[in-house]
């Protein structure tokens, strides 16, 4: 059996775990009547994500490249994807990672897969529309939604906690752009990407002394437009060719979105 890489011991809320008692821990959570379903969820995925005989990982597209539909992803491309973010964004084993995602979308599958991957500490939050509602610690990256980002706003919780933050899975109104914009912590970046190159291959900063202008493709990833003026991708190592989307862009001169 085949297992993907990753850095032991294995951090979860202040605990740590090798990966054999870690599928132990994932299977007694998933059989624990007395767990919330989201918790289940993250145990159970972490036990298929390490201990399946390297079977394919299947997951609903978002839409982007058109009707949703089954999309079977490798560990190899999940952790070649977690790795490019990890360097992109200086995290370090010992960093920790605030999972407020649901499992049933690959942004919070993805979360998993760069903690487990990047030796960071993976702390697990209700997925809920305030997901820093009554927490006081820090935490050095966290991915959220904007209805997360706009409710944590508007109820003031602490998104300065927050080290490094990026938002994906809709569109930022400029109402909330602004607001973003104008926080000196955390450091708040957007996403672009789908179901099939495993979340985002490109991120633009939003905020700080220097924000970018346009989106940033991620180290290797390659775009041009097709007849349509719509976005063909492809990142060497996660997808096995070419992904032709619906989203019409501009490509910068620097090859940058």
């Amino acid at each position: 059996m085949s297992y993907p890489d990753l850095i032991e011991p294995i951090r979860i809320d202040g605990k740590s775990y090798s990966r054999k008692d870690l599928l132990e821990q994932c299977r007694r959570v998933e059989n624990d009547s007395l767990q919330p379903d989201w918790r289940k969820e993250v145990f159970a995925f972490i036990r298929l994500f390490l201990d399946s005989g390297g079977e394919e990982i299947v997951q609903l597209s978002s839409g982007t490249t058109g009707d949703p539909k089954e999309v079977r992803l490798t560990r190899t491309a999940m952790l070649r994807s977690a790795r490019r973010t990890l360097e992109y964004l200086k995290l370090r084993p010992g960093h920790s990672a605030l999972l407020c995602l649901p499992l049933r979308y690959i942004a919070g599958k993805m979360m998993v897969v760069r903690a487990l991957t990047g030796g960071l500490e993976l702390i697990l939050q209700d997925p809920s529309g305030r997901p820093l509602e009554g927490r006081s610690i820090n935490v050095d990256f966290a991915a959220m939604v904007p209805l997360q980002v706009y409710e944590s706003i508007q109820h003031l919780d602490p998104l300065d906690r927050i080290g490094k933050l990026i938002i994906g899975g809709g569109e930022l109104n400029d109402s909330l752009l602004e607001k973003l914009a104008q926080m000196e912590s955390p450091e708040v970046y957007t996403t672009f990407g789908m179901t099939e190159t495993c979340t985002h291959f490109a991120l633009r900063r939003i905020n700080g002394r220097e924000p970018d202008p346009f989106f940033r493709l991620m180290e290797g990833v390659e775009v041009k437009l097709d007849q349509r003026g719509c976005l063909e991708v492809l990142v060497p190592g996660v997808t096995p060719g070419k992904i032709v989307t619906n989203d019409l862009v501009e490509i910068h001169e620097s090859g940058d979105g």
